[in-house]
Order: structure tokens, then C-alpha cells, then sequence
């Protein structure tokens, strides 16, 4: 159960854990926040891939149960195993590439009525790029 809650896809529990851990500013002229939309995609691909690996640890505990083999056989079925793993591994991981690509959900920027409607107030500081390299923030 943690694992599938915490693995969510929604948009909005994904916002709720982008801003949790990522700095965001907001742009005054135009009334929108400005965050790394790159970090914001990895965040729905990690959950997708949480998500759909769950999955495969389920499917693999009911395989197990017809799991019955004679054991001159065990190398050669280790060997398949993870031969097949490698390549589902490979294949999953281009296919969510692909759709947190293409996806409208994903592509959506973060817009300040989102961050209204979830409750989430970020404090949006001005700090001067003196002040960061000198650390006295």
C-alpha cells in the first residue's frame, strides 16, 4: 500500500512533491512562477516507473506460483530470466521516456492557480546572485 500511494501519477500529488523538494520563483511581469521543468518531468517519470514496477513485482509473486521446474533446468531458466528482465527493464523505461515526452498532463506547466487550489503557498524570497555566492543566504 505505501508503495502505490507514494508512486502516484496524479497531477496534483505530483505538483505536491515537486514543490515539496525544488526551488521555485516567481516572475512578476508576467504572474507566473518559473521553476526547472526538466526536474518536473523526472518527477512524473520516477513516479511512472515506481508505479509500473510495482506492478511487475506483483506479476512476477503470481508467476512464482507455477514456478515448478526439474532442476537440471534452473541455469538455463536463470538465464532466460534475466535475459527477459534486462529487456522489459529496457523497453519500460524508453516507453515512459516516450510518454512523459508526449503526454499533455506532464507538459502542462505549473501555474499559480494550481498552487491555489492544492493549498500550497511557496515563499517566493528575492535573493540577489551576490548573496548566493557568498553564501549569506
Amino acid at each position: 500500500m505505501l508503495l502505490w500511494y507514494s508512486a502516484s501519477t496524479k497531477r496534483d500529488d505530483v505538483i505536491k512533491r515537486f514543490m515539496k523538494r525544488r526551488f521555485v520563483s516567481e516572475n512578476k511581469n508576467t504572474n507566473s512562477i518559473e521553476y526547472d521543468e526538466k526536474t518536473y518531468k523526472e518527477e512524473f517519470k520516477v513516479a511512472y516507473l515506481n508505479k509500473i514496477s510495482f506492478g511487475y513485482i506483483a506479476v512476477g509473486y503470481i508467476i512464482n506460483v507455477w514456478g515448478d521446474c526439474p532442476s537440471f533446468c534452473k541455469i538455463i531458466i536463470v538465464m532466460v530470466i534475466v535475459i527477459c528482465s534486462v529487456l522489459v527493464m529496457f523497453l519500460t523505461y524508453k516507453g515512459v521516456l516516450l510518454w512523459t515526452h508526449f503526454s499533455k498532463k506532464v507538459n502542462m506547466k505549473i501555474s499559480n492557480e494550481d498552487l491555489e487550489r492544492l493549498g500550497i503557498c511557496p515563499d517566493f524570497t528575492t535573493v540577489s546572485f551576490d548573496e548566493i555566492e557568498n553564501n549569506k543566504v
